[in-house]
């Protein structure tokens, strides 16, 4: 198995977190549970070789929870990572109404038909990057505003990791708690507190992944955790199994590159 990111292409850093690629080849042990990580994100995926299949181009919400999915043969998938808070915006899509959900594109008001034609047959991320850019720049010429609060609000729990006090994000924004909630819910489509947890593990997966063995007693603390028994409780949480195991999984994917921390 093979996961990739790569970087925005200039000008779209603003509403593209990245571009993503997740490969299962022929060698590996089919059927499996494939684990994905929250990051409290929207992501449109195109899944290779869908056919007339509806779920060709979808649409995942942002969760709280991991996503599992059940993959039972060798394919290729490739997405875009949209910066949190930008969905209503761009895409014209609700953030509460995809929370924790997948939905074929074919069911939202995008045309997902045009995608499918545009990355059929490419060759690497790169590649598809190319294909996409005047889709996205599309996309950019009919955005409607940005709630710029609740961006610049999620994109500082990002910057820190998800090593943030609300309360105080807020008043730096000049807003209550409250305001910032409400506003953050409906552009991001979870809670600052929820944002900030997804950002917390992923950074947490990401710095172990940077070690030749995870150190999860001291990456708790250097990742935002009060403590390893409040890293073991959220991952819980989140996966079900304390954070080893879900690491052991993760380090079966070779990462060729991480771009979005």
């Amino acid at each position: 198995m093979i996961y990739e990111e790569l970087e925005p292409l200039p000008g779209q850093r603003h509403i593209v977190a990245c571009y993503w690629r997740f490969e299962v080849q022929s060698h590996d042990i089919l059927p499996f549970e494939h684990v994905i990580v929250p990051d409290g994100t929207v992501s449109l995926s195109y899944f290779e070789d869908a056919g007339a299949s509806e779920w060709g181009v979808a649409v995942n919400g942002p969760g709280v929870e991991a996503r599992k999915v059940h993959l039972t043969c060798a394919r290729r998938w490739l997405g875009v990572r949209l910066c949190a808070g930008v969905v209503r915006s761009v895409l014209g899509l609700e953030a509460g109404a995809l929370r924790g959900r997948s939905l074929p594109l074919l069911k939202t008001r995008l045309d997902a038909r045009n995608l499918r034609t545009v990355l059929a047959g490419y060759t690497d991320l790169a590649d598809a990057r190319r294909r996409l850019r005047p889709t996205i720049e599309q996309w950019l010429a009919a955005a409607q505003p940005l709630d710029t609060v609740a961006v610049a609000a999620a994109r500082a729990i990002a910057d820190a990791g998800g090593r943030v006090v609300v309360r105080e994000l807020a008043a730096s924004l000049g807003l209550g708690p409250r305001q910032l909630r409400r506003r953050f819910a409906r552009e991001v489509g979870l809670s600052p507190k929820e944002f900030a947890r997804a950002r917390r593990v992923r950074r947490a997966f990401v710095e172990a992944l940077r070690e030749m063995k995870s150190r999860w007693s001291q990456l708790s603390a250097e990742v935002g955790f009060a403590d390893q028994a409040h890293l073991i409780r959220e991952f819980r949480e989140v996966f079900g199994v304390p954070p080893q195991v879900v690491d052991a999984y993760i380090r079966s994917i070779r990462h060729e590159r991480i771009v979005d921390p």
